[in-house]
C-alpha cells in the first residue's frame, strides 16, 4: 500500500515491498539496514532521511530534502543525487559518492556548516577535499549551492549589518554576494568572507579599517573596488575586472591569488605588497596592462597579457611567458622557473 510518515520512525531491519512510504514534511526515517522498497518519496521539504546503520549501506537513488549519513558504515551513492536541502555527514559515517556529480543545498559535518563549493575526497578533482567525511577511493564530488544575499543598504553603509542583506544575515562562504549601485554603499567593517563577489557596474566597495577579505568562488568587478588598510585579502576563485571596472588597492596589504586573473576594466592600481599567485595551470590575461610591483609564482600561471613588474619576479613556482606574452621586469628576478621561449614573446627588463 501507501503510506505517509510524519513522525520519528526508526527502521531498524530491512525497508522492503512493492508499495510506496512517503516522508512527510515532519518525518524523520531512520534505516539502520537495507533499502530495497519499491517506492521511496523524500523530497517533501522539511523531512529527513537517516541511514544510520553499522554496515554498509546503499543510498538509494531518489530526490532528497534533507539526508544524514550516519552510522559507522559508508554510505554508497549508487548515482547522482539531488539534495535539496542539507547534507549532514557524521565523522563515524564515511560517504561513497562514487564517480558521480551530486548535488546539495548546503553541507555539514556533524552539524556543523561547511563552505559553498565542490567537494569530495582528495582522490576526486573537488575544491574542497577530506578524508574524514568521504570515502578516499571515492572520485565522484558534491556540488555546494550558495544562497545570492544582495546588499541593499537599507540600514546604514556597514557590511557587519544583517538588515543591509536580502537574507538578514552577514555573508559567509555559503553566500554569493551581489551588489548593485545606488543607496549606501558597502564598507567592509569587519573580517569578511563569501562565496562569489559580484560588483556591478556604478556599484562601490571599500574598507573601513585593517579587515581581511576571503573570497572562495570568483570575483567579478564592474564597478569600484577599493582594497583600503592592510588587512590580507585571499582570492581562491578567478577574479575579471570587466570593462569600465576599477581596482584600486591604496595601502600595502598581501593578496593571495589561486584562479586566473583578466582585467579588462579602466584602471588596476597595485600596492607594494607581496601578490602571490598558487594556483595550477592558471592565466594572466586581459585587454589591459597589469602592473604589480612584487609578485610571487608559487604556482603555475601563462601570461597572455602585457605585464609590467617593477620591483620583484619570486617564488618557487613557474610563469610561462606566451606568445602574445609581454613582461616587463624592473626589479629583481628570482623566480624559480621563468619560460619565455614561445614564438612571439617578448621580456624586457626596465631596471636602471
Amino acid at each position: 500500500g501507501t503510506y505517509t510518515n510524519n513522525t520519528t520512525l526508526n527502521v531498524t531491519s530491512d525497508l522492503s515491498g512493492a508499495g510506496e512510504f512517503i516522508n512527510g514534511s515532519a518525518g524523520i526515517l531512520n534505516l539502520s539496514n537495507f533499502v530495497t522498497i519499491a517506492t521511496l518519496t523524500a523530497n517533501t521539504s522539511g523531512n529527513t532521511v537517516n541511514y544510520n546503520g553499522s554496515i554498509q549501506q546503499d543510498v538509494l537513488t531518489i530526490e532528497y530534502d534533507n539526508l544524514t549519513l550516519s552510522g559507522n558504515g559508508e554510505k554508497t551513492f549508487l548515482a547522482a543525487l539531488t539534495i535539496n536541502g542539507d547534507l549532514n555527514i557524521v565523522s563515524s559515517s564515511k560517504a561513497d559518492l562514487g564517480a558521480f556529480s551530486s548535488s546539495a543545498g548546503s553541507l555539514l559535518f556533524g552539524g556543523v556548516a561547511q563552505s559553498s563549493g565542490t567537494w569530495g575526497s582528495t582522490g576526486s578533482a573537488a575544491s574542497n577535499q577530506n578524508d574524514t567525511y568521504f570515502l578516499n577511493t571515492s572520485t565522484g564530488i558534491v556540488t555546494i549551492a550558495a544562497a545570492t544575499n544582495t546588499w541593499d543598504g537599507s540600514t546604514s553603509a556597514s557590511w557587519n549589518t544583517a538588515s543591509n542583506w536580502s537574507l538578514n544575515l552577514v555573508p559567509t562562504t555559503s553566500h554569493s554576494v551581489v551588489i548593485n549601485s545606488g543607496g549606501n554603499q558597502p564598507s567592509i567593517d569587519v573580517n569578511a568572507t563569501c562565496y562569489n563577489l559580484t560588483l556591478n557596474s556604478g556599484a562601490t566597495l571599500t574598507f573601513g579599517g585593517a579587515f581581511t577579505l576571503d573570497v572562495t568562488g570568483v570575483t567579478s568587478v564592474s564597478g569600484t573596488f577599493t582594497l583600503a588598510n592592510t588587512g590580507a585579502k585571499t582570492f581562491a576563485g578567478n577574479v575579471t575586472i570587466n570593462s569600465g571596472g576599477v581596482w584600486n588597492e591604496t595601502a600595502n596589504a598581501t593578496f593571495d591569488f589561486s584562479g586566473n586573473l583578466t582585467f579588462n576594466g579602466t584602471t588596476f592600481t597595485a600596492n607594494d605588497g607581496i601578490h602571490t599567485f598558487s594556483g595550477l595551470s592558471k592565466t594572466i590575461s586581459g585587454t589591459n596592462t597589469i602592473s604589480i610591483a612584487n609578485l610571487a609564482i608559487t604556482g603555475t600561471y601563462t601570461n597572455i597579457n602585457t605585464l609590467t613588474i617593477p620591483t620583484s619576479l619570486t617564488g618557487a613556482g613557474t610563469l610561462v611567458n606566451s606568445s602574445s606574452g609581454v613582461l616587463n621586469l624592473g626589479g629583481s628576478v628570482s623566480i624559480t622557473t621563468l619560460t619565455a621561449t614561445a614564438s612571439g614573446n617578448t621580456v624586457n627588463y626596465t631596471g636602471n
